[in-house]
């Protein structure tokens, strides 16, 4: 996984619960470079939505939960 990808996951697991356009003007990328993070997680760990993003990163302490 890339630094941009990971920083994209955790922003998708952030409290906040963003939109992918607030993630993008966070990370300073277009909307269409989200969707290819996005888009490439999902195919490359088989996931199929966002909550999905949030699980695997949980399982695989990419990110820590918040508590």
């Amino acid at each position: 996984m890339t630094d941009k990808e990971l920083e994209f996951l955790t922003l998708v697991c952030d409290e906040r619960e963003l939109t992918y356009d607030q993630m993008a003007k966070i990370m300073n990328v277009t909307g269409k470079t989200i969707d290819a993070y996005r888009t490439t997680l999902f195919d490359r760990f088989q996931i199929r939505s966002k909550v999905g993003l949030v699980l695997f990163s949980y399982k695989h302490r990419l990110t820590e939960p918040f508590l």
